[in-house]
């Protein structure tokens, strides 16, 4: 493969103000999030690359770096832009995204940035690789730091790129709510968080375990009709007298297969971990043109024995009733619990993210104890389109962590990606199926 493009491109619009990092960008952390859009017309170049300049001068905060001074992370420190590459590939044509799992060293997507770089030096935090095939088809493989912004924000940026190339455009509203805004929902501090917060201690090497497990993890991905998740929510609620939605059905499918195909012992807590989005919940008044993560995690937990015991629809009432609703009091006290450790100083001085706990879906996905599951039907990927095609969307998976995404296709099908035991794969798939 051959690299014939590698530019910075910055907007040439003035940048906002430097802007302060909430407590739950912090929370999210500086990691990287990515994945790649599956293109099946080759675009034009000089196009893509004129619309992302575009794109960039109507959303000039994604042309921002991030700095650290203390315990304080910023943005718009400087105007360093974003990394675009172009790459020319041996290959005749562009891979299925069914054909295999996007894992980190994919040549589909940029290399890691290292962490100290993101933290303390004017690094880019997004990078978008297209990748050109010899006889047909493209993929672009995009890559975000996490704490800038959560999945929502970044594919409506993707969108709007789109849009532009097609010669539209989405019409963009800046957020009347502030990152600072966010982190004020939590103006009266709190020494513990609330019962739903997901947090374990901080003792757990998770870099040292997914090392430990990747060389057993395997990934599948599978597509099925919509309509069979259709018919299960209907059956579900003929026998529920709790409204459960499509995602309390998702999870309580995948929850199941999860810890049938587990060799956990019975007597052991089997967690399904998600993020939930706190734009329109009530009370909260978090805008859906919010700009940056105003995401949080929350779980479910029973005893494998139960959750392979229960029907779908009792799991999807337990996990409704164990997550939802999303209460104000709740969230004002998780957010006021990490300011209070944001005030006491309790941030790790390598990672930028908070010290004194770390994220309980980190251990039990690894441990294998948990699933963390990403419903990402509602994030708009199958509306981005290049050339009159819709682009097909898959998430880089992390092998030695259990994980499930779910992602809207078009009208008519949904993809399930599932990455655990390589022992299991099959298992989990015949789970699903059975229902």
């Amino acid at each position: 493969m051959a690299i014939i493009v590698n530019d910075r491109l910055s907007t040439r619009a003035a940048l906002p103000p430097p802007e302060q990092l909430s407590v739950l960008d912090i929370l999210t952390g500086h990691y990287c999030f990515s994945g790649v859009y599956y293109l099946r017309k080759k675009p034009n170049v000089e196009l893509i690359k004129a619309s992302l300049q575009s794109a960039l001068d109507q959303n000039p905060a994604v042309s921002s770096s991030l700095k650290r001074g203390g315990n304080s992370f910023w943005l718009n420190c400087e105007n360093v832009g974003v990394s675009f590459t172009v790459v020319y590939s041996d290959a005749d044509s562009a891979p299925s995204p069914d054909s295999a799992a996007i894992t980190e060293g994919s040549e589909l997507i940029d290399p890691e940035p290292q962490l100290s770089d993101v933290l303390y030096h004017a690094q880019p935090l997004h990078y978008f690789r297209l990748t050109l095939f010899k006889q047909a088809g493209a993929t672009l493989g995009v890559k975000h730091v996490h704490s800038f912004a959560d999945g929502r924000c970044m594919a409506k940026f993707m969108e709007q790129w789109a849009a532009i190339y097609n010669g539209t455009s989405i019409w963009t509203e800046n957020s009347s709510v502030s990152r600072a805004d966010i982190t004020a929902l939590g103006s009266q501090l709190c020494k513990y968080p609330s019962t739903r917060f997901s947090h374990a201690p901080a003792d757990f090497d998770v870099l040292s375990a997914l090392k430990k497990q990747a060389p057993l993890f395997g990934s599948v991905r599978k597509s099925l009709p919509k309509e069979y998740l259709t018919i299960l929510l209907e059956r579900c609620r003929h026998q529920s007298d709790i409204n459960v939605s499509s995602s309390d059905v998702i999870h309580a499918l995948l929850w199941k297969a999860f810890a049938q195909c587990s060799d956990h012992r019975d007597d052991e807590s089997c967690s399904i971990f998600s993020i939930f989005d706190l734009r329109g919940a009530s009370n909260l008044n978090i805008p859906v043109d919010f700009f940056g993560n105003a995401v949080i995690e929350r779980y479910a937990e029973l005893p494998f024995s139960q959750v392979r015991r229960e029907p779908i629809y009792r799991l999807a009432e337990i996990y409704r009733t164990a997550i939802k609703p999303i209460l104000e009091n709740e969230i004002r006290q998780d957010i006021g619990y990490l300011n209070e450790e944001l005030k006491n100083g309790h941030i790790d001085s390598s990672s930028g993210t908070f010290s004194h706990f770390s994220r309980r879906s980190l251990r039990a996905c690894t441990e294998g104890t948990g699933i963390y599951l990403n419903d990402m039907r509602f994030l708009g990927t199958n509306n981005i389109e290049f050339d009159g095609e819709p682009a097909v969307y898959d998430l880089r998976v992390h092998m030695g962590y259990h994980h499930a995404a779910v992602h809207a296709l078009d009208d008519s099908h949904i993809a399930i990606r599932y990455t655990g035991l390589s022992k299991t794969l099959s298992h989990f798939f015949d789970e699903l199926s059975a229902y």
